[in-house]
């Protein structure tokens, strides 16, 4: 077995959808009560702009 491990733009390049706000919609569909408490905890995505806004505590 091999395991090709691809980084530096591929992702980008071939147009998947790899960025944060991807996997947070996939969050949101599949298990939205982690993604609150995670968002709670580590920050939130304003929904408007839907840009990571981090919290410091």
């Amino acid at each position: 077995m091999n395991l090709f491990v691809i980084g530096n733009g591929f992702d980008k390049a071939h147009s998947l959808k790899t960025d944060y706000i991807n996997f947070r919609d996939f969050l949101y569909e599949t298990d939205p009560d982690f993604l609150s408490s995670f968002e709670e905890a580590y920050g939130s995505c304003s929904e408007s702009n839907r840009e990571l806004k981090l919290i410091i505590r």
